[in-house]
């Protein structure tokens, strides 16, 4: 079907470099700019670079979707690239530079473009045991640094994710009879939309022993100053990741494990301990329920034990 939209663009890859020069989080987030140059790529090489847009419908992306998917894309990897041109397509109608007619079924009452997204099934991030993480902390120390050690220490040992941990300051840091982490605390510490502050007790021999002696070599360091503890040793999360994926491959620990699993691995330990649920949503800081439950992993040797309990 051919679109009756009007445009200052013949096609999807001159609205895409208009997008990456001119709007803001493209310009100035490292992230999302090479977030948005993945996606769009996808899309471009699938579509091809000079794919009109007023033939940019809903069959259009159907037909993107079927190609991808020939290609061993999965549904997310399609509904982020489908986001990636939707996202161009309406930077564009911002900036006046493309005219829609919301008579068209993928034009919102907005006049802006609105595609249909695939259902993604949820897959059960990898979850690393207690003595991996105490290899790759060992690993990481001796053959990559203490630097790298103390970040995959702070996260697996907390539950904290990297936009937390590197925003630590050592006013962030409450020592007394029971030492804690207070998360989000500060007026200029910045959380999720989804996540809420909270206290995390520094105590026990897996959170305490680990990470008392790391804060509070780094608080003496910083007391004082704004200096973020951890912060200042990454230039960016892609950084991180790189050098985490050495460590994991030393390790050899499953390739897919991710930074995120060392909190995704701290929330499932709890679980696993029968911490309740309520306590452990706190914890972790997740704003519903609904969230932790996503972390429950249950092996059969626990549906043996949970049996072997009557």
């Amino acid at each position: 079907m051919t679109s009756s939209t009007a445009t200052n663009f013949r096609n999807i890859e001159q609205v895409f470099k208009f997008s990456f020069s001119n709007k803001h989080t493209w310009k100035t987030n490292y992230n999302t700019r090479k977030s948005m140059e993945n996606c769009s790529r996808h899309v471009l090489k699938h579509l091809g670079p000079k794919f009109e847009i007023r033939k940019t419908d809903q069959s259009a992306m159907d037909y993107l979707y079927d190609t991808m998917v020939e290609h061993d894309a999965s549904n997310s990897l399609f509904n982020r690239a489908k986001t990636s041109l939707q996202t161009a397509l309406n930077f564009g109608v911002s900036r006046k530079k493309i005219f829609t007619d919301i008579r068209e079924p993928h034009i919102n009452a907005q006049g802006m473009f609105h595609f249909e997204s695939k259902p993604e099934d949820r897959v059960p991030q990898p979850v690393i045991k207690k003595h991996e993480a105490e290899q790759m902390v060992k690993v990481a120390r001796e053959h990559f640094g203490g630097n790298l050690a103390d970040s995959i220490a702070i996260s697996v040992y907390s539950g904290m994710g990297y936009d937390e941990w590197t925003q630590l300051q050592a006013c962030d840091i409450h020592w007394g009879d029971v030492p804690f982490i207070w998360v989000g605390n500060r007026p200029d510490f910045t959380v999720k939309r989804n996540t809420r502050k909270r206290k995390i007790p520094l105590v026990g021999d897996l959170t305490g022993g680990n990470l008392i002696p790391i804060l509070k070599k780094r608080y003496e360091d910083a007391v004082g100053t704004k200096i973020p503890l951890f912060g200042d040793d990454w230039n960016n999360a892609d950084q991180h990741r790189r050098e985490f994926n050495k460590v994991k491959t030393w390790c050899r620990i499953n390739p897919k494990v991710t930074p995120y699993c060392l909190r995704h691995s701290f929330c499932t330990w709890l679980i696993q301990a029968d911490v309740a649920l309520p306590k452990v949503q706190k914890l972790m800081g997740h704003a519903q329920i609904t969230t932790t439950m996503n972390y429950i992993h249950v092996a059969d040797n626990d549906l043996a034990n949970a049996i072997g309990r009557l």
